[in-house]
């Protein structure tokens, strides 16, 4: 289980740290951090979106390592 969780961290983060702990405040943050990232990217392409979707990635594979 946790080698599916950490693919679908690179792919889906939110719904990995979802199935991972539940609708939890580190959820949210992890959602709100992937649609900055993907709305951004598709409508500015600039290094910003980016970060906020790299930080949503290492974020949600912090939580499913147990490191934080």
């Amino acid at each position: 289980m946790l080698i599916l969780l950490v693919i679908l961290c690179f792919i889906l983060p939110p719904l990995a740290v979802f199935l991972f702990e539940g609708a939890s405040s580190r959820f949210w943050i992890d959602l709100i951090l992937f649609i900055i990232g993907i709305a951004v990217v598709g409508w500015l392409l600039n290094g910003l979106s980016g970060l906020a979707l790299l930080v949503s990635v290492i974020f949600a594979l912090l939580i499913v390592l147990g490191v934080i």
